[in-house]
C-alpha cells in the first residue's frame, strides 16, 4: 500500500503545475510496473541492497524499487531520485 500512497503523492505534486501531466506520468509509472509481470528482471539490482532480488527501474527522476520472488513481483515504493554529480 505504500507504493499506492507514493503514486498519489507524485500525482498531487505534479498536479500543482498540470493535471494533464500528473495523470499521464502516473499512467506511465503504472505501465512500467505492469510490464514487470512479463519482464521482472528488466531493472538493475539496487546498488545499496545486499540482495539481487531487490531491483529498481528509473523513470525520469523517480526510482521504482521492487523485489522479484518466485511467483510474484512486489513493488516497495516510488521515490524521487537525484543523481550525484561530483
Amino acid at each position: 500500500m505504500v507504493a499506492l500512497l507514493d503514486l498519489e503523492n507524485i500525482r498531487d505534486y505534479i498536479r500543482k503545475d498540470s493535471e494533464y501531466y500528473a495523470v499521464r506520468f502516473v499512467e506511465k509509472i503504472i505501465e512500467v510496473v505492469e510490464s514487470l509481470e512479463k519482464f521482472p528482471e528488466r531493472g538493475r539490482a539496487v546498488p545499496e541492497a545486499d540482495e539481487k532480488s531487490i531491483r529498481e527501474l528509473l523513470l525520469h527522476n523517480y526510482r521504482i524499487i521492487y523485489r522479484v520472488e518466485a511467483d510474484r513481483v512486489l513493488v516497495f515504493y516510488h521515490n524521487t531520485w537525484y543523481p550525484r554529480f561530483n
